[in-house]
């Protein structure tokens, strides 16, 4: 399934029925509506397929007051998997600004302060899955950008 469409379902309140790919990697994207495991202001979740257990990645959706304005923040990861047991890293006392995520990335090639901290210390199958943190920033930022758009 393409990404667009995945998110597109997700905000328009449905679960994707398959994974999606960004980078290289695979991602299951949940309902915003879905509500279930959310803390604080939390706006939903998705999962980072692999071998075993899937990685949980929360994330936060502000919206602005004109249409196409928005925040999108990375808030926890759940690295979880064969070799890792269930490990839940929240990101800062207020996440991580993921907004415009592909400019973030280009700007700090090689991984972003505590993200990339959180994603090392944590993701001990990393090995295997490689470094697919970056590519969830980006997913965030795209579900912030459709949910702007839709307003």
């Amino acid at each position: 399934m393409k990404i667009q469409d995945a998110i597109a379902m997700a905000v328009s309140g449905k679960n994707a029925k398959e994974g999606a790919k960004v980078d290289g990697h695979s991602f299951f994207i949940r309902s915003v509506k879905n509500k279930n495991r959310l803390k604080g202001d939390e706006t939903s979740y998705f999962r980072h397929e692999h071998a075993g257990k899937d990685d949980r990645v929360f994330y936060t959706v502000k919206l602005g007051d004109k249409k196409g304005e928005y925040s999108a923040k990375l808030t926890r990861i759940q690295f979880r998997g064969p070799l890792v047991k269930n490990g839940f890293r929240d990101i800062g006392d207020h996440g991580i600004d993921v907004t415009d995520a592909v400019k973030l990335l280009k700007a700090a090639p090689g991984g972003w302060g505590s993200l990339a901290k959180a994603a090392k210390e944590l993701d001990v199958q990393g090995f295997l899955d490689g470094d697919w943190v970056p590519a969830a920033a980006k997913v965030v930022d795209m579900i912030g950008q459709r949910m702007a758009a839709k307003r």
